[in-house]
């Protein structure tokens, strides 16, 4: 079900976005992958936004909205603060403030659907491992900490 296809596809215009352009690459990896989560967070009600909201705080711990904003921000296709207060509203994450300024952490329920969406990711992660291999994986991974850190949005101000 995970087959690669190889080749030009009939109609296929030359140069076009498909199967040698990076960005088409990327996207149709990323969806393809996180698709096997999306079950985990349809499930539990969970959009994509707060999915990522969520793993922010599941891997910094409690933030300020300062500190979310500058990690999160400019991957969100929503308002940051409309995200927070839907994940607060259903009991996901919990706030309190200090120095005057709001700070968000993760609640049981975060938690718990954190540790959900990881297991099911490393159970994915697992099955491509064998099938591409340990040497592929780790020179994959290597090449997209790379791209991830020169296309950060403080990494495109500097060229």
């Amino acid at each position: 079900t995970w087959a690669v296809e190889k080749g030009p596809q009939p109609g296929q215009l030359a140069g076009s976005f498909a199967d040698d352009f990076l960005g088409y690459l990327l996207g149709r990896g990323h969806s393809q992958f996180y698709r096997q989560l999306k079950n985990h967070m349809h499930v539990a009600g969970v959009e994509d936004d707060e999915h990522i909201v969520l793993g922010a705080l599941t891997t910094r711990g409690e933030l300020s909205v300062r500190g979310l904003q500058s990690f999160v921000t400019h991957l969100l296709s929503t308002d940051l603060h409309r995200v927070l207060a839907a994940l607060e509203s259903r009991g996901y994450i919990t706030s309190s403030r200090r120095d005057g300024e709001a700070h968000y952490a993760l609640a049981p329920a975060g938690r718990e659907f954190s540790l959900r969406v990881i297991a099911a990711a490393k159970a994915y992660e697992s099955h491509m491992i064998e099938r591409f291999g340990e040497d592929d994986i780790v020179a994959l991974k290597s090449l997209l900490r790379k791209l991830v850190t020169l296309t950060r949005p403080e990494a495109e101000h500097k060229r």
